[in-house]
């Protein structure tokens, strides 16, 4: 159970490691399989994509793996007790060209029984759009 800042720390501790390790079965076990996973992009997150449950989460997630080495920190996290809030940290090579992106983005995270059942993330959209159209040229 995720009670206390430690807790959640240890638990986002985990799933980035998993994450690093290009482990995606590992970390989709800290997510419900019903997780509600919204990406907002846009100004002020005015629009976003919605995918629904664990295995679609990681099959998206995938699809960077395929082609690209990414690695993800927490660089800030808090904790009232009923969301974790965060400020990712990260690095994202495209192994064709050596392309390299480097920010941060924000999640909010709801929890169900220890384990994330929703999943708000926001970033750049300009940013990251600008990327892969380069990278995939």
């Amino acid at each position: 159970m995720v009670e206390t800042k430690q807790d959640a720390e240890e638990l986002m501790e985990r799933i980035f490691d998993a994450w690093n390790a290009r482990d995606i079965a590992s970390m989709l076990t800290f997510f419900c399989d019903d997780l509600v996973f919204v990406e907002h992009a846009g100004k002020g997150g005015a629009s976003y994509k919605v995918r629904h449950g664990a295995q679609a989460f990681g099959d998206y997630l995938q699809t960077y793996l395929d082609v690209a080495d990414c690695v993800s920190a927490v660089n800030f996290l808090s904790f009232d007790g009923i969301y974790i809030r965060t400020v990712i940290g990260f690095s994202v090579i495209h192994r064709a060209n050596n392309l390299k992106l480097v920010g941060r983005f924000r999640q909010v995270i709801s929890l169900r029984d220890g384990r994330i059942s929703k999943l708000d993330e926001y970033h750049d959209v300009d940013a990251s759009a600008s990327f892969w159209e380069m990278a995939d040229d």
